[in-house]
């Protein structure tokens, strides 16, 4: 089974034979679905992706549609709870107490790439733990992005251990923290979305979507906990990071990683109440058309804790990483073993 794929390296060798063993049993009609309808971006043809930016494979966590690849995972989809009133904020200083207790006095490493999840994260917790205990891990790509973060808050306070990006980032002893999930929690407004203009507010997710795509995500919106919210294209796009990206995620920053490594990677934001709190859409997600106001109430609770908001208030969505991929790498499978081009003959 696997458990992550990357999506340009399987456009390489799908129809490889060495394949076969991977390819799942509704693959013969389950493919051409994908292909058609541009659900994973197998042809450049013009329009839009309906699953938003297509950086990964999609599994739907209603379990709707299948996959074509046996794919491991499938987290189901908690339930929603009208009684849940968690804010975004104690969300964020629960998850930092509990990262805490995991790591049980061992070295906190945190993976930062300079982006508004990764950020807000160490922000949290350094609030709240012992800063001897932290050990940032960055490059100078994530500095740059963060503006001038380092300099005022982490230089001479935390270690820091900064490197050129790498395809390996060698993490010392102790737990792994990420800030994957964190982009699940709200809509995707990237670059390539058209985020931008007020219009796009007022769009029904239906009428941004051809009909053939409508027919296929239907009845998956039919099935998510708090289906009556999604009206309008944000809230779809938020319905899509949460149900057809999440498990890619969660295994994100285990792939090309050693079992040792990857066993010890917890992501910061993978926790059922982040869920809740997504999927029942308690507080805002952005604040306008604007792209600097994407994951706004993330931004509100960052800007509170730098008390400053010359980063908060111009953050602009774009991809943030602390390593780079090996270029040959093709899946990671449920055993933790790493498959790469030479691997698929």
């Amino acid at each position: 089974m696997i458990l992550n794929a990357s999506f340009h390296r399987i456009k390489e060798v799908i129809n490889r034979p060495s394949m076969t063993p991977y390819k799942s049993d509704d693959f013969d009609w389950v493919f051409p679905i994908y292909e058609r309808l541009n659900l994973e971006p197998w042809t450049e043809k013009d329009g839009r992706w309906p699953f938003g930016n297509p950086l990964g494979l999609c599994q739907d966590r209603t379990r709707t549609l299948p996959h074509y690849l046996k794919m491991s995972g499938w987290e189901p989809l908690p339930k929603y709870d009208s009684n849940f009133k968690k804010t975004f904020k104690e969300l964020m200083y629960e998850r930092a107490y509990e990262i805490i207790e995991i790591a049980n006095g061992e070295r906190i490493n945190i993976s930062w790439s300079g982006g508004l999840d990764s950020t807000t994260l160490l922000f949290t917790l350094m609030e709240v733990a012992d800063l001897k205990q932290l050990k940032v891990f960055c490059n100078y790509n994530s500095i740059v992005e963060s503006s001038v973060i380092y300099d005022r808050y982490l230089k001479g306070r935390v270690e820091v251990d900064i490197s050129l990006p790498v395809v390996s980032p060698k993490f010392g002893p102790g737990i792994i923290l990420t800030g994957y999930h964190g982009d699940s929690l709200f809509p995707n407004l990237s670059p390539d979305q058209p985020m931008g203009y007020p219009e796009i507010l007022t769009i029904h997710w239906k009428d941004w979507l051809t009909k053939e795509q409508v027919d296929i995500i239907e009845p998956m919106i039919e099935k998510y906990p708090n289906k009556e919210i999604i009206q309008y294209v944000p809230e779809y796009l938020s319905f899509v990071e949460i149900n057809f990206k999440w498990q890619w995620s969660k295994t994100h920053k285990k792939r090309n990683q050693p079992k040792e490594v990857a066993d010890r990677i917890i992501n910061y934001y993978d926790t059922v109440d982040f869920q809740r709190w997504a999927i029942g859409n308690y507080e805002p997600k952005y604040g306008s058309h604007e792209k600097t106001t994407y994951k706004w109430t993330m931004r509100q609770h960052l800007k509170d804790l730098m008390k400053a908001t010359f980063y908060t208030d111009h953050k602009r969505i774009c991809t943030s990483h602390y390593d780079i991929i090996d270029s040959n790498w093709v899946m990671l499978l449920e055993d933790g073993t790493n498959l790469y081009r030479k691997d698929l003959p």
